[in-house]
């Protein structure tokens, strides 16, 4: 028989968040023999359903002890939706092992191709998401994914594999397939990229950007930010621009 199960406590690490904002669980999912660390914000309220938000973190913040990974942008994330009303829901941020990626890429290549098949670490958190599902308040209509650099590739990957189970994305300085856009058709996307990044380059995102802007309904208003005179570092401006969290929480699944 598979096994799965959740295990937490709480964690208490320094951050640069507001005096108000409370610091999120530290758990881990296990799943048949994988074990998958993870930080998990609930939200505090009276509705009846909450949308579910998951962070896929870059690859400098890779390891086992369900810390690093609560940087570069998610703690932003989770300071406005504790803060604001507007955008109260589940923060999932889960981590990456050492040896392991969100997906398998190849940035050195002038195209990216996706794989015919995927990390496990993709299976043990769709797992993860699968068990919350029937322990939270969550809206299945409302699961939203955002992903920096490795993560970022991990978002598109994500998404392509399962498009059923999210409603918008936004992967930021990662690429995807562009040959693979019509799995997308029906996705909200806002995908980030800094012009001048050195580490990967932003025509992994105007390419699949591209062809998503001829397949998609406008309606869905899918958006590409390239980021002027920026680097690597495009989660530092997108999780600053104003409109990015009104957008993703407008966006539901029919």
């Amino acid at each position: 028989m598979k096994q799965t199960c959740i295990i937490f406590i709480w964690i208490i690490f320094v951050v640069p968040l507001t005096s108000q904002t409370k610091l999120p669980e530290k758990r881990w999912f296990i799943h048949e023999q994988d074990t998958l660390p993870y930080l998990f914000h609930a939200p505090e309220g009276n509705s009846s359903k909450y949308p579910l938000v998951i962070w896929l973190h870059g690859k400098g913040e890779r390891g086992n002890n369900n810390r690093l990974q609560f940087q570069n942008g998610v703690e932003i994330l989770l300071d406005s939706m504790q803060l604001n009303p507007n955008y109260q829901g589940y923060l999932v941020i889960p981590q990456c092992g050492k040896n392991t990626t969100w997906s398998y890429y190849e940035k050195n290549q002038p195209r990216i191709k996706m794989a015919s098949d995927a990390p496990t670490i993709q299976y043990t958190l769709m797992a993860l998401i699968r068990e919350l599902l029937t322990h939270e308040k969550i809206d299945r209509q409302r699961i939203y994914l955002f992903g920096i650099s490795m993560g970022g590739f991990g978002v598109w990957d994500l998404a392509m594999r399962y498009p059923d189970m999210f409603a918008a994305i936004v992967p930021i300085c990662g690429g995807a397939d562009p040959t693979q856009a019509g799995l997308l058709k029906q996705m909200p996307v806002w995908a980030f990229h800094g012009e001048k990044d050195q580490v990967v380059s932003s025509h992994f995102t105007s390419e699949i950007m591209h062809e998503l802007e001829s397949l998609q309904n406008k309606q869905l208003d899918s958006r590409f930010s390239l980021l002027k005179e920026v680097g690597h570092n495009a989660w530092d401006y997108a999780m600053k621009e104003p409109a990015l969290l009104a957008w993703i929480f407008s966006k539901k699944k029919n």
